[in-house]
């Protein structure tokens, strides 16, 4: 059960990375383009309007967010496979133990007259 829940809980921190680098890689798309458009018009002598500017602004900063929120959904990830994987072991301690101690109490109760 544990492990389901580890597994379930990784899945969402990964859905919400792929879903971060999908939005980041439409948002280079859409940057790339409007670069190419700004480009054009100095080209041909033309002033890049104030809307394109900050849209280009607006994009590069996406970017730099889910490129952080990126790094800290992974760190918080690897920190909660850390924390799960610690659980798994002092459980596995934990019913070894009790298998152990069931295990000399069986044989005590056979070794009594």
């Amino acid at each position: 059960d544990v492990e389901r829940v580890r597994e379930r809980k990784l899945q969402e921190f990964q859905t919400f990375i792929d879903i971060q680098k999908a939005n980041t890689v439409a948002n280079r798309k859409r940057l790339a383009a409007l670069q190419s458009d700004a480009a054009e018009l100095e080209r041909n002598g033309q002033t890049v309007p104030e809307a394109i500017l900050q849209t280009l602004n607006t994009l590069e900063q996406k970017i730099r967010d889910a490129k952080q929120a990126i790094e800290r959904k992974q760190e918080e990830k690897d920190r909660v496979w850390l924390a799960f994987e610690l659980d798994i072991e002092r459980l596995n301690e934990l019913l070894n133990a009790g298998s152990t101690a069931k295990s000399v109490t069986t044989e005590s109760a056979k070794a009594a007259p």
